[in-house]
């Protein structure tokens, strides 16, 4: 299972790097056209940038799909001992507004 949680891991951090880049030029256009104005030209990396950007965050959210599959096989009691009451054996308010939150945020993106 070793290699599952590290590319569980690995999975999650590129598609929240992906999400962050597919909104990156779009900002960057934002600014550029604030500070030189609306008749400026946009230059061509930029242009580049915008063009991509759909199909960047389209591969992020393939990425999170891989994450939540792997979760879902790694999902337990011993890699997460410290979402679970040790009396009951269900979850703590922690773990469960951590889950909630991750399905609200990717139900967003």
């Amino acid at each position: 299972q070793l290699p599952t949680r590290y590319f569980s891991k690995a999975f999650a951090w590129t598609a929240m790097y992906g999400f962050a880049l597919s909104l990156l030029p779009g900002v960057l256009a934002r600014l550029d056209r604030q500070l030189r104005g609306p008749k400026a030209k946009i230059c061509r990396i930029l242009l580049w940038g915008l063009g991509i950007r759909k199909h960047v965050g389209i591969l992020a959210l393939y990425f999170v799909f891989l994450h939540a599959c792997l979760m879902l096989i790694i999902f337990g009691g011993e890699y997460f001992s410290f979402m679970l009451n040790d009396s009951r054996g269900k979850m703590r308010w922690t773990g469960e507004a951590s889950m909630l939150f991750g399905v609200i945020s990717i139900s967003f993106f």
